[in-house]
Parts: C-alpha cells; sequence; structure tokens
C-alpha cells in the first residue's frame, strides 16, 4: 500500500511542477510582452519628439532670455547633446502613462474588480500628478532658484557665462523631482487602500525615511546649497501630506 501511494506521489510530483513551471514561463512571457509594448512607446516617443524638440530648445532659451541670461556652447558636439536630452526628457513625460497602463495590464487577471477600478484610478492620478509636477518645477520652482541665484551672483559683482547644457540639466532635475515627489502621496494613498501599508507603520519608518529623502535630494538636485535644501523641503512636506492622507482614509474605513 505504502509503495502504491509512494508511486502515486512521484507521477502527480513531476505534474505539479511542470504546471508550476509552465504558469512561471506565461507569467514571463506576459511580462517581456508588456515591456516591449512600453519599449515600443517609448521609442515612437522619441520619433516624435525629434520634431518637437527644437520647440522645446527654443522655449528654454526664452526663459533663459526673461532672466538676461545668455546661454553659451563650449564643445562641438553639444547641440547634438542638448538635442539628444530634450528628446529624452519628452520620451519619459509621453511614456510615463504607458509604463503605468502596461504594469496595471500585467498584475489585472490577479486582482479584484474593486482594485481593478482604483488602479484605474490611481493611473490617471499618478499620469497628472507627474505632468503637474513637471509644470510647477519649470514655471514657478526653476525662476525662484534662478532669481535667487542670480541676485547672489549680483551680489559679488561677478560676470558669470552660463553653459546651455549646465542649464538644460538644471531644469531637468529640477522638473523630473517635482514631476516625481508629487508621486508620493498617490502610492501611499493607493497602498494604504490595498492594506499593504498603514499610517502607524509609516510613522514607524519615518526616522529612517527622512535621511533617504536627504540622500535623494543631495543626488538628484544640482550640486547647490539652496537646491538641495529646497528639495529636502519639498520631499518631506509632500511625505507628510501623504502620511496625513493615509491616516484619513484609515479612519474613514474604521469609521
Amino acid at each position: 500500500m505504502l509503495n502504491e501511494i509512494e508511486k502515486i506521489s512521484a507521477i502527480e510530483e513531476p505534474r505539479i511542477y511542470d504546471n508550476d513551471s509552465k504558469k512561471f514561463i506565461e507569467h514571463f512571457y506576459e511580462l517581456r510582452k508588456r515591456l516591449l509594448y512600453f519599449v515600443a512607446a517609448f521609442l515612437t516617443s522619441l520619433i516624435i519628439t525629434y520634431f518637437t524638440s527644437p520647440y522645446v530648445v527654443n522655449l528654454l532659451q526664452s526663459s533663459a532670455i526673461s532672466h538676461e541670461i545668455e546661454l553659451n556652447v563650449f564643445k562641438v558636439t553639444e547641440s547634438v547633446s542638448i538635442y539628444a536630452k530634450t528628446m529624452l526628457l519628452q520620451s519619459v513625460c509621453l511614456s510615463f502613462p504607458i509604463l503605468i497602463m502596461q504594469l496595471f495590464l500585467f498584475i489585472k487577471p490577479a486582482i479584484s474588480k474593486n482594485i481593478t477600478k482604483g488602479f484605474i484610478v490611481f493611473s490617471i492620478i499618478v499620469s497628472i500628478l507627474f505632468f503637474l509636477g513637471v509644470l510647477i518645477g519649470y514655471y514657478f520652482l526653476t525662476p525662484f532658484l534662478f532669481s535667487f541665484f542670480l541676485g547672489v551672483t549680483e551680489d559679488l559683482s561677478m560676470n558669470t557665462m552660463y553653459n546651455f547644457s549646465d542649464y538644460f540639466q538644471f531644469v531637468f532635475m529640477i522638473c523630473l523631482l517635482t514631476g516625481l515627489i508629487l508621486e508620493i502621496p498617490a502610492f501611499m494613498v493607493f497602498l494604504t487602500h490595498l492594506g499593504i501599508i498603514s499610517p502607524t507603520t509609516i510613522k514607524k519608518f519615518r526616522k529612517f525615511l527622512y535621511p533617504i529623502f536627504c540622500i535623494t535630494a543631495v543626488v538628484l538636485t544640482p550640486p547647490d546649497f539652496i537646491s538641495d535644501i529646497t528639495a529636502m523641503i519639498l520631499l518631506i512636506s509632500i511625505f507628510e501630506i501623504g502620511l496625513a492622507l493615509c491616516a484619513f482614509l484609515e479612519n474613514k474605513r474604521k469609521n
């Protein structure tokens, strides 16, 4: 009897293993398909932004002129590099919603209908917040920081030559950082809605998150003290707003 049971289990184990392997391969191919769709969307965005990049470069030049900044090019290849960076920035903005959508389609079979509806709303909000952050960084934060730096330069009675690549990198990092910062509350609320995290858990890790925010701000922003401090304040403030929204959602759920 025992021998027969061992024979049956020996026959069934490979079947279970084969089924698990089959599911893993199916998930792998599905993930690869979603990533290929995203790569195709990103490459398509690069082609589109090839034609829009001159307008973006002119926009940057006009913003520099409004601050009475004369932009210079010091390398032969710098002009091509400027257009390439401009195309990259636009492609990231255009393909970001596609990435969120492909991630949603990948996990959709494994989640319930209620979570599916929540994820759709979350995807829309995340995309809107990212574009809103980029606009805030370009139209509000960047002029504020430039006014401050130009004021310091005037106080020192110095003449400064501005490199176009450095100027673009400064604007790019500020816009990207503000776009990502505004994503924090959305992710925190969504994870709280799923029950993955809770306000109590977040508060416990607050002392570890603050140093991470400070390091992130220093790494992503241009190498100057004011930009670092501004980014730190923004990161911590947005995090606290997200924590307050999570606490509100948790209290509403309990009541």
